[in-house]
């Protein structure tokens, strides 16, 4: 019996032993930043949803007629928007009409109508997750007013998350012309655009979440999808959007045609907002391979054009900011691949 008790007891020691090896949950190890953020996202863009009477954004604030938009999130009726959208959303409109809903089928055709134009996320579901692809396509559905275009004033969104890209290079690369460049886009950026209170926030947070262990790759994740989304938001903007009139303006009234608001605004912010979210990958995805990868190597070709295409007409030139950025993170790139070429090899 006694040799029972004592195999018993070496038997619960080594199991308490055991237990007490296990991996222990905490609270260190919970991506809680990433997911302030995440949250933080969603919850405008639930309020973009659920809130009636108005989104972020309307067209006498902005400037810009967004029939397309609102009339996708309900902000409109269709017997008045499908005359005067592009063939894309009359189809839409007529779609509405039959169904005979003004305020819920509308919103719900809109998270479609968003899930749809940002499926080309998914591929990216091998480097990203299948998860962080969904969530950015679900969060571009149902908020297609706060990661479209902020025409009120505010900042740029490609320049937003070009900007949080280059604070997060100042952290992670630790060499100091990324730093330089990464604190040279903020400084640039809060000079430049007069960040508001919320956005200065958001980034904040992901700058943050980029510092602390176990929180950056989530936050990582969805400022990349993030970019892609603006990106992508902006390129099919130039489909539903009139020229930008001026509040108050009798002319805003005017319907014009998809190549009327060429003519007017040319083809600078969808072309170049589209090819710093192409750039802007190549460049996350060239870092995650720890490699001269072809993801570097584009995204230098990316500033070259970049800086040549100042020789383009007005209305093919890219932003300011957005030449600014780009050259800023090519300069340190090439100079980082250079003195590593020139560094003497060890014997």
């Amino acid at each position: 019996m006694v040799l029972l008790s004592v195999a018993s007891q070496a038997g619960n020691t080594q199991h308490a032993q055991g237990l007490d090896a296990r991996p222990v949950m905490s609270l260190h190890r919970v991506p809680w930043l990433g997911t302030f953020w995440l949250a933080f996202v969603l919850g405008i863009a639930l309020r973009t949803l659920l809130v009636g009477g108005r989104g972020p954004l309307t067209s006498e604030e902005a400037g810009y007629a967004l029939d397309a938009w609102r009339l996708l999130t309900g902000h409109a009726k269709p017997a008045e928007s499908y005359r005067s959208a592009p063939g894309y959303v009359q189809t839409l409109s007529l779609l509405m009409f039959g169904l005979g809903a003004e305020e819920v089928t509308p919103r719900i055709l809109s998270a479609v109508a968003g899930l749809l134009s940002v499926l080309f996320c998914l591929p990216l579901a091998r480097v990203l997750g299948r998860g962080a692809a969904l969530l950015a396509s679900v969060l571009l559905a149902i908020s297609p007013y706060w990661l479209l275009l902020d025409t009120g004033g505010g900042p740029d969104p490609v320049a937003v998350c070009l900007t949080l890209f280059g604070a997060s290079l100042a952290v992670t690369r630790h060499w100091w012309p990324w730093s330089l460049a990464g604190a040279g886009s903020v400084a640039g950026y809060l000079l430049s655009f007069g960040a508001p209170g919320v956005w200065l926030s958001a980034g904040l947070v992901v700058f943050v979440a980029y510092t602390t262990r176990g929180a950056w790759r989530t936050a990582r994740v969805a400022l990349t999808l993030l970019a892609f989304g603006c990106a992508a938001a902006v390129g099919l903007s130039a489909f539903f959007t009139r020229a930008p009139q001026l509040p108050g303006d009798a002319a805003a009234a005017t319907p014009l045609s998809f190549a009327a608001w060429i003519r007017e605004v040319g083809l600078s912010a969808p072309v170049w907002a589209l090819a710093t979210g192409l750039v802007l990958f190549a460049l996350g995805y060239g870092r995650e391979q720890r490699r001269l990868s072809p993801g570097f190597v584009l995204a230098g070709l990316g500033v070259v054009v970049l800086l040549l295409a100042q020789a383009l007409p007005a209305a093919y030139r890219p932003p300011p900011s957005t030449v600014v950025l780009l050259a800023g993170f090519g300069a340190a790139w090439l100079l980082e691949q250079s003195l590593r070429t020139l560094r003497p090899s060890a014997p």
